[in-house]
């Protein structure tokens, strides 16, 4: 049953973090209402992204272990209770942002999913993994710094959100640019559960997985924002600094991984083979 609920939980996700993606313009305007500007834009297709890359985490540890589904489970339950707390927010303090029937749509759909994974997580044991692989110090370190940047950066995106745009774009901001913000900041510090509970995962092909799933992301936000005149320079090298930090995370994975291979031809240790 949990291989079937992941399984839909990422074609869902993926279908939906797709049309944010490819449609922007479309998602932001039936939503706020109006037409929408590039910044929404930008923001949109940077949430697409976030769902993206956790439908290919669901995916990929579908058949997994338990402690990668704790992970599964964690990457939605966070999300759904800070856009709880988001919408609650946006009704009572800007009651004509988005349409009640939305909004109230909207609760019941992060209610149902809220309770689902948490009866998932809890059923499942809430397994976490072993402990760290002493060989691998730099790839644990990498990980940490990852997890906590993560959490860095998506706290910064949701407590103002504004402010970290004001410097990169010339068009007026206003509390529906705010909310896309603190949407995507919320997907955004919850990342960090992949990085940091990949520390205690003893299998490689899973620690590649979170990696790839961190690279799928990035990939999606280096799109540019489309505004001729936006500074959006410091974005992009932002992203690029976490390209290369996947890289960087990728080499130990691969350097353990053909160590592996090598004692495994010896009679020494069988390499975990890849699933999904």
């Amino acid at each position: 049953m949990r291989s079937r609920v992941l399984t839909i939980d990422a074609a869902c996700s993926a279908v939906i973090g797709l049309f944010l993606f490819l449609a922007p313009h479309t998602v932001a305007d039936f939503v706020f209402r109006r037409n929408s500007d590039g910044v929404h834009w930008h923001l949109v297709r940077c949430i697409g992204g976030q769902l993206i890359a956790a439908s290919f985490i669901s995916f990929r540890f579908r058949n997994g272990e338990a402690a990668t589904h704790t992970v599964c489970h964690i990457l939605r339950i966070i999300p759904c209770v800070i856009c709880l707390m988001l919408l609650f927010q946006c009704r009572s303090m800007t009651p004509g942002l988005i349409e009640p029937a939305h909004l109230e749509f909207m609760k019941y759909f992060l209610f149902v999913g809220l309770l689902i994974n948490i009866l998932l997580l809890v059923s499942s044991g809430w397994e976490i993994g072993t402990t760290l692989v002493p060989g691998n110090k730099i790839g644990n370190c990498l990980y940490q710094l990852d997890a906590m940047a993560s959490i860095c950066i998506g706290a910064a995106w949701l407590t103002f959100p504004k402010w970290l745009l004001h410097k990169q774009v010339v068009v007026p901001l206003d509390e529906s640019h705010e909310l896309c913000g603190r949407i995507m900041g919320a997907l955004f510090l919850t990342s960090y559960a992949v990085s940091a509970h990949a520390l205690h995962w003893t299998n490689t092909a899973n620690k590649m997985t979170a990696v790839e799933g961190r690279v799928i992301t990035q990939k999606r936000n280096l799109t540019p924002i489309p505004r001729p005149n936006a500074r959006e320079e410091n974005g992009i090298i932002e992203m690029m600094g976490y390209q290369v930090r996947c890289v960087c995370l990728r080499s130990p994975e691969n350097n353990m991984r053909r160590e592996g291979t090598r004692e495994n031809k010896n009679g020494l240790e069988i390499t975990p083979p890849r699933f999904g």
